[in-house]
């Protein structure tokens, strides 16, 4: 009996810890398609959102809609709640799960709960030592981050979310990708709802309802990305594509190599205080964030109209035509930099042309619906430029 209870309370305080961490926020979409999440504090004339990089006063007739946001937490605690507390084995798949999605404190909680629970249960003890060394590397990443001097103060802080990084991966689908896609709060069935009796495919048969649900999980997921218009952001927001797309994996394996070693070196932009109004995050630090972090920034940024990744005319894109000698660019590289390509044919030039004409998606529907804010400016992202 005892150990029950002691089960019980340890469950309860990391459910209370994660309640409280996500009290208050919020998600404000507005008329105009922007979109902002903090705390909301309702005025004379309408609100003031609170978000991370200050207030947003909005008046009533600019909002949309106000809805709680969920999160990888609010997963874990719908999870928790239907998790066998008495239950090693469970406990454990729980904390395997969180383990995965980057909760590491909600983990080892978890764990210990497991173990509470069976002393003996080995497969908690070995994700215990992995997960308590995880969050020691975690303590000590900023610290030895800076050591390296290569990122001054970097932090994990200024990288991309994991929501972020689930909008680029839904954005970027295409329609042979071969990826892990979760759908949740009955998204499905939400879509089916709201797209019954339309002229789109599958719902103008009389079977359209049946036809979708027997459809490949990816093909779902990019018809809901199409059609869930700009009030129904609520349902995007409900797929999660868990896995690498082809635009990303290509960018990691082709794309980023070539910029690691010119322009993202750390004797231009990848260093500590970039160069201009441009930078990346080239750190030694193997975390998907500083990936899609960079992926975004390159996608967002741009110069006097001009996109650093143009993919309407991507032979316009000054991540080619800033490597390019003065006299075949376009654009000028502002700086004086040394050539990446020495002329267009070359094989890096066509590896990052390709990559921008037939990898990323065209169009990109609606930007990527990310409020971040670039490196070195003052503004957020999406009033900076609109990727696609």
């Amino acid at each position: 009996m005892r150990r029950n209870v002691v089960i019980s309370l340890m469950l309860l305080a990391l459910s209370c810890w994660v309640g409280l961490a996500l009290a208050q926020q919020k998600q404000v979409l507005t008329k105009d398609g922007r979109k902002f999440i903090g705390e909301v504090v309702q005025t004379k004339d309408g609100y003031v959102v609170k978000t991370r990089m200050g207030d947003v006063p909005l008046k009533a007739d600019e909002v949309s809609s106000i809805a709680d946001v969920r999160t990888v937490q609010d997963e874990y605690q719908q999870r928790l709640a239907a998790t066998n507390a008495q239950d090693a084995d469970a406990l454990y798949k729980l904390a395997d799960w969180a383990y995965k999605n980057g909760l590491l404190a909600e983990a080892r909680q978890t764990l210990l709960a497991a173990l509470q629970v069976n002393s003996n249960h080995e497969p908690s003890r070995l994700l215990l030592r992995l997960v308590e060394k995880d969050i020691a590397a975690a303590a000590t990443a900023p610290t030895t981050t800076r050591a390296a001097s290569t990122q001054g103060d970097f932090n994990l802080s200024m990288l991309l979310k994991d929501e972020g990084i689930y909008h680029i991966r839904l954005a970027e689908l295409r329609p042979d990708e071969n990826v892990m896609v979760e759908f949740r709060n009955k998204v499905i069935d939400r879509f089916i709802e709201g797209m019954r009796g339309s002229s789109i495919r599958p719902f103008d048969q009389s079977d359209g309802d049946r036809q979708f649900k027997s459809w490949k999980a990816v093909d779902q997921a990019r018809l809901i990305m199409e059609y869930a218009g700009r009030d129904s952001y609520g349902m995007r927001d409900d797929v999660l594509v868990k896995s690498d797309p082809a635009a990303v994996r290509e960018f990691k394996t082709k794309i980023w190599p070539v910029l690691a070693g010119s322009c993202a070196s750390s004797a231009c932009h990848g260093g500590a205080k970039g160069q201009g109004s441009f930078k990346l995050f080239n750190v030694a630090l193997n975390d998907d964030k500083v990936m899609y972090t960079n992926f975004y920034i390159l996608s967002a940024w741009s110069k006097g109209g001009v996109k650093m990744v143009d993919r309407e005319y991507p032979e316009n894109s000054l991540l080619l035509q800033y490597g390019l000698p003065a006299n075949l660019a376009r654009f000028v590289h502002p700086g004086k930099n040394e050539a990446v390509f020495r002329r267009k044919d070359e094989a890096n030039y066509r590896i990052i042309e390709n990559w921008i004409t037939k990898s990323l998606a065209h169009p990109l529907l609606d930007g990527y619906r990310i409020d971040y804010k670039l490196p070195l400016l003052d503004e957020p992202a999406a009033t900076q430029a609109s990727p696609g």
